[in-house]
């Protein structure tokens, strides 16, 4: 989600008023890992996936965003859960699923020519399912009991990337299957018509793994793991000069890779002795293991307590007071043992040794190797923010001046965040809304930027019976203390129109998000290369948004609609969509190949990963009480952007490799989604049927810029696909 020009991981969600963000390293599932060329696991940006079922509201706060939320530079989505209905006790099953045959496929043309799959991103096989089950229902006259539990499931079998050879002299591909589970247990206690009190206690536990492996290595199974554990708890006091909240939280979370050798191999390919298979990427390579495990874990102790003062007058000013303190304690670890990656094979029947040293005896050697360090480190750090607000009324004009103060014991910044929102009511009727705001909001720190520091000592030999000689080490430098915590400021004016029971706004945004953290490398000498994180990214963004809404009535049915359409431009000098850099060593730190001419990495444009026009038209349609329907039509229009080519660019100053991209444009994106829901009702139970279809037109999307632009070859979104719904209540 990309909320005016900052990236997904910028963002802050919520549930029940406290951060659900992961923090540990939010740069997308499986981000290298999957090829097996880092050290580190990545993630989503939020820590525990809820099933949206559970949900009551969503609440999403793109700009002029109040002093009490904190910790983005893109915007803030505010999750509140269902309570228990009081009035009597309820059940009720959820199954939904699609499959394989149930979709469409649009392939690239060496895709369409390959006969069996290595990749999940275009498997022609595979089962989802969705089940859940709940009850709730009232414990006494003032509190009410909501259990649930979900899960969501997907079974995708593969081919290996790599061909075994059989004892005839033919070969065959392993079969290989990937899974993907998250699971959702919640139970919710909650009261009903208290005086002066509203309360409410929530545990949540929601793992998710995944099963995976290195497509083109041999015995390379291990499992992701993420989510955990959350316990949260929410309180509103009424008090005789206001209303008094307190919402606590305490999460567990992981983000860990399980099962992972620690060693990797590249053999050379002997088809009759103990690396008896090939690699698609060379016929004469045989690559064997992993890259080790990484155990990421993270709790945080959070409090947030929102004061929200009963309306005061000063002569003719109306004031709504609030004022707030948010405190949030993070306990970190990051822990993994030595890796070993062995490389450059010589084959000799003489060689005598260890596997564990690089050697299969009577058969070859490595000539080369890298060693990951193991890592044992733990940071404690404490986030504190106190913030300020008054909505003042006057006549038919509103303002609302903010104040956020923040700080952090990982980085000692003090940031101050001043927030201001003017509105006028021209006619004094809420018919027509003049507004803007200046506003400053600063982003939340990235864990991994402190914990993690991989460093790889290279070593070589000339022959099998040596000793390993150091080469040369390549360092992540992290000084955090003198990185500046990153932030966006804003500028927006904007108006809203209620015309005949029908809602038109148009808003102007512009954001320059500055400070953002960007990886830089510097070739000390031949032999050493640091890599450290600096403040130099910068974002540029505006757009300006339009649109229309409208509820109404047709004989017996209830309609609503909507349209809204964006233009913006985003211009960075973060290449790609993350901020985020990694290396393996293979190739320059410092320079790409950028259409066949050597530049610097700083040097490269980003890919515009905003779609530069967005529109999107929204029906929803009720007849009677038992037929829903709603369809959504969206358009992006494609943009510029940088493909990754295949091969080595040019050598950079140092003779190292580079990797090779060009300007390439991604076509538009057209996608219409359809669903249709049926209640049956028969003596107080409740029959659901649904039924979705996804890109109903079946159009050939382009997604090949949707990661950056970083795809070797044009990839494209699933076409036509069903889902079939059911539910039941009583």
């Amino acid at each position: 989600i990309s909320i005016r020009g900052a990236r997904h991981y910028e963002n802050n969600f919520m549930i029940e008023g406290i951060s659900n963000n992961n923090n540990i390293n939010p740069n997308g599932f499986g981000t290298g890992e999957r090829n097996g060329y880092t050290a580190t696991v990545s993630g989503e940006a939020q820590s525990l996936f809820i099933d949206t079922s559970l949900l009551d509201t969503i609440s999403l706060y793109t700009e002029n965003i109040g002093a009490q939320y904190g910790g983005f530079t893109g915007g803030v989505v505010d999750a509140k859960l269902k309570d228990a209905r009081m009035d009597r006790w309820h059940a009720g099953a959820n199954f939904r699923y699609t499959k394989d045959s149930w979709a469409k496929y649009h392939l690239n043309e060496a895709q369409e020519n390959v006969t069996y799959s290595t990749s999940e991103s275009y498997q022609p096989e595979f089962n989802k399912y969705e089940y859940s089950a709940a009850f709730d229902g009232p414990l006494s006259e003032h509190w009410g009991l909501l259990v649930n539990y979900g899960r969501q499931y997907s079974k995708i079998p593969l081919w290996s990337g790599y061909n075994i050879y059989n004892a005839d002299g033919t070969t065959d591909r392993e079969r290989r299957v990937q899974y993907r589970e998250n699971e959702n247990f919640l139970m919710r206690l909650n009261t009903h018509k208290m005086d002066d009190f509203e309360a409410s206690l929530t545990a949540i536990y929601a793992p998710y793994a995944e099963g995976l492996y290195q497509i083109s290595s041999r015995y390379s199974d291990y499992d992701t793991k993420s989510g955990g554990f959350s316990l949260l708890y929410d309180m509103k006091n009424a008090l005789q000069f206001g209303v008094l909240e307190h919402s606590l939280g305490v999460q567990q979370s992981q983000l860990s890779r399980i099962g992972s050798g620690a060693s990797y191999y590249r053999w050379a390919m002997i088809q009759n002795g103990t690396t008896n298979w090939f690699n698609d990427r060379g016929a004469t390579n045989a690559y064997e293991g992993g890259y080790g495990n990484v155990e990421q874990e993270k709790k945080d102790f959070s409090y947030k307590g929102v004061l929200n003062f009963d309306e005061i007058m000063t002569g003719a000013l109306k004031h709504e007071i609030k004022l707030g303190l948010e405190a949030q304690i993070t306990k970190a670890s990051y822990n993994t043992k030595k890796v070993s990656v062995f490389y450059s094979p010589q084959k000799n029947s003489s060689a005598a040794g260890s596997k564990d040293n690089g050697i299969l005896e009577g058969e070859q050697w490595t000539k080369n190797k890298y060693e990951y360090a193991p890592q044992h480190n733990k940071r404690n750090y404490i986030t504190e923010a106190l913030f300020l607000e008054d909505t003042i009324k006057y006549d038919r004009f509103t303002i609302r001046p903010g104040l956020r103060i923040s700080s952090d014991t990982l980085t000692d910044n003090v940031d101050i965040a001043p927030r201001l929102f003017v509105n006028a009511d021209i006619f004094n009727d809420n018919v027509l809304n003049i507004y803007g705001g200046a506003n400053r909001y600063y982003g939340g720190q990235i864990l991994s930027y402190a914990l993690v520091k991989n460093s790889m000592d290279y070593y070589s030999r000339t022959g099998w019976d040596e000793a390993w000689k150091f080469d040369k080490r390549v360092d992540n430098e992290y000084n955090l203390g003198d990185l500046k915590t990153p932030y966006s400021d804003e500028f927006n004016i904007g108006a809203s129109l209620n015309y005949n029971d029908a809602m038109f706004k148009a808003a102007f945004v512009t954001r320059d998000h500055k400070n953002q953290i960007k990886a830089k490398s510097k070739a000390i000498n031949s032999t050493l290369t640091h890599y450290e994180h600096t403040n130099n990214g910068k974002t540029n963004y505006w757009g300006l948004t339009l649109s229309a809404s409208k509820e109404y009535a047709l004989g017996s049915t209830k309609h609503f609609s909507e349209l809204s359409a964006t233009r913006s431009n985003t211009k960075s000098n973060m290449m790609g969509v993350s901020g985020f850099t990694s290396t393996d060593g293979t190739y320059s730190p410092t320079h790409v190949t950028y259409n066949s001419q050597l530049v610097l990495a700083d040097e490269v444009p980003a890919t515009q990963f905003n779609a530069p026009w967005v529109a999107t038209y929204t029906h929803l349609v009720q007849v009677l009480d038992s037929l829903r329907m709603g369809a959504v039509l969206r358009y992006e229009k494609g943009g510029d952007g940088l493909k990754q080519l295949s091969g080595n660019g040019l050598d950079d100053p140092n003779g190292l490799p580079t990797r090779a991209y060009e300007l390439k444009h991604y076509g538009d994106t057209v996608n219409v989604d359809l669903s249709v829901n049926y209640d049956l009702k028969i003596r107080g139970n409740k029959f659901i049927f649904g039924l979705e279809a996804l890109n109903l037109l079946n159009r050939k999307n382009d997604t090949s810029s949707a990661n950056g632009g970083t795809s070797l070859s044009e990839e494209y979104a699933m076409g036509r696909q069903f889902y079939a719904n059911f539910k039941y209540e009583f």
